[in-house]
């Protein structure tokens, strides 16, 4: 059996792929094969890299770093690119080939995600003969914001295994007050800086 784990960049994702990892090493994670890949979007904060490299050293994660390759020709989907935290893009490069593609994510249209974050990392599966349906791939969700969850999660593949736990942001926050790094970036920075997501006040605090 195979699992993907998607690395946000995030606390709560970096908490998920801690346990999920110890679990591997104590032989109780039911999965033969695992990767761990982290998508950039090239408008992360560097705080966010930086913590992503740390939890892939400190804990020896293997971790693959991808980027979109976004196919200016419509029809072709998007591909993925191998970097590292040293050359990974840091001025919006995958951003930008998205939007002109694709234009600005917004509410009716949120294909930030889909094109920079899920469709690298399902690219490079497939590059390793992991087709969909063949593998679980686990996201960084708390029990804390269940609702978040994907409506077709079960026959997409996706397993929440903060959410099966019962991990919420309280036990997330604890837990990495007792670790000898964290991820030194204000709730409001967020990881991807000019997330449309962010409310107005965030966006009008980040730009002053």
């Amino acid at each position: 059996r195979r699992l993907a784990i998607s690395f946000s960049g995030g606390r709560t994702s970096a908490r998920m792929t801690n346990l999920l990892m110890g679990l591997k090493r104590l032989g109780w994670l039911p999965y033969d094969e695992v990767v761990v890949a982290f998508a950039n979007t090239g408008q992360e904060d560097e705080r966010t890299l930086a913590f992503v490299d740390r939890c892939d050293r400190e804990w020896r994660l293997g971790m693959v770093w991808l980027e979109a390759d976004i196919a200016p020709k419509r029809g072709v989907g998007t591909s993925f690119t191998i970097t590292t935290f040293k050359d990974a893009a840091r001025k919006g490069e995958p951003f930008r080939a998205t939007i002109e593609k694709y234009g600005l994510p917004n509410p009716s249209f949120p294909h930030c995600t889909r094109e920079m974050k899920e469709m690298p990392i399902v690219s490079y599966l497939r590059s390793l003969e992991w087709e969909p349906g063949s593998y679980h791939m686990a996201v960084g969700i708390r029990a804390d914001e269940i609702d978040r969850q994907a409506v077709k999660a079960k026959q997409m593949g996706i397993i929440y295994p903060l959410i099966a736990l019962g991990v919420t942001k309280n036990d997330v926050i604890a837990w990495w007050k007792k670790q000898p790094f964290d991820l030194y970036l204000l709730e409001h920075l967020g990881n991807c800086t000019w997330c449309w997501k962010k409310t107005l006040r965030k966006h009008m605090t980040l730009a002053q």
